[in-house]
């Protein structure tokens, strides 16, 4: 604003100045016509003095002038530097925001992975975790159908033990055939689920001795050993079962004792364990 008002001023000065110069031209020339007409050796000194007033009128002009023109140049000089200080401040603020700038990308392109692999192998290790978990579950739940297995199984043969009992003594009934034969098929479900072929193979061996001594038992009295079968028959007792077991998928075929479990149980119409001709 000061400098638009020191030039404002000199536009004014000029203007005035030149309308002074123009009145001052034309009073002049009036007073050369006149002192021309009435004392002609007295317009020399006029026309002489004239251009020695308009010389003092010049320099006086020419002195405001230059002092206007000093004037704008300190105010403009004033405000170069105020606006070189505004720009060389400006410009240092966007290189710091620049440095900034760059020193976040670049920390932010060394952590996003650094993150991303920690991220990455905590999840890791939370897998491996979990799947020893699941793995330490599964071995626990074998061991634990394992147990299961082998105390049927010996229940299995003290029930065999005190059926054969009773029928050496003659008191058997066709119910008591029951119990035994339960726990047996019991036996043979539990040892096949344990994913042992070798323990699997050892229980239908122990099956298959407890069923030679059972016939050796019965050969007298073929009567009974019917009746334990229609009894068994009538009462569908096991033969209902949607739990199949086929154990020769499980041993990769009929040995000799499967052979002699599934003819046994087949003949008591127990087919859950698959079927056997003959």
């Amino acid at each position: 604003m000061s400098f638009l008002k020191s030039r404002s001023r000199m536009i004014l000065i000029v203007f005035a100045v030149t309308a002074v110069n123009f009145a001052v031209v034309a009073d002049t020339n009036a007073v050369v016509a006149t002192a021309e007409k009435c004392q002609p050796a007295a317009s020399v000194n006029v026309v002489t003095m004239a251009p020695v007033g308009d010389t003092a009128f010049d320099r006086a002009v020419r002195a405001e002038l230059k002092a206007a023109v000093n004037d704008a140049k300190e105010e403009y000089k004033d405000r170069y530097e105020e606006l070189k200080t505004a720009h060389d401040r400006f410009m240092c603020q966007v290189a710091i925001l620049v440095t900034i700038l760059g020193i976040v990308v670049t920390v932010v392109g060394f952590a996003v992975p650094i993150i991303s692999y920690i991220k990455h192998k905590d999840l890791t290790e939370e897998i491996q975790n979990t799947k020893r978990r699941l793995e330490e579950l599964a071995d626990f739940d074998r061991q634990f159908r394992r147990m299961q297995a082998k105390q049927s199984s010996s229940t299995m043969k003290f029930e065999w033990v005190e059926f054969l009992h009773i029928v050496q003594s003659g008191n058997a009934k066709d119910r008591d055939i029951v119990l035994p034969l339960y726990r047996t098929v019991e036996a043979l479900v539990l040892a096949n689920k344990i994913d042992d072929c070798r323990f699997l193979d050892e229980c239908i061996n122990e099956v298959a001795n407890i069923i030679s001594v059972y016939r050796e038992a019965i050969k007298d009295n073929c009567d009974l050993d019917k009746a334990f079968k229609n009894f068994v028959r009538e009462k569908r007792i096991c033969t209902d079962s949607i739990n199949f077991n086929y154990l020769a998928e499980t041993l990769g075929g009929k040995t000799p004792s499967l052979k002699t479990v599934l003819k046994f149980m087949n003949e008591f119409g127990i087919t859950m364990f698959g079927e056997v001709c003959g």
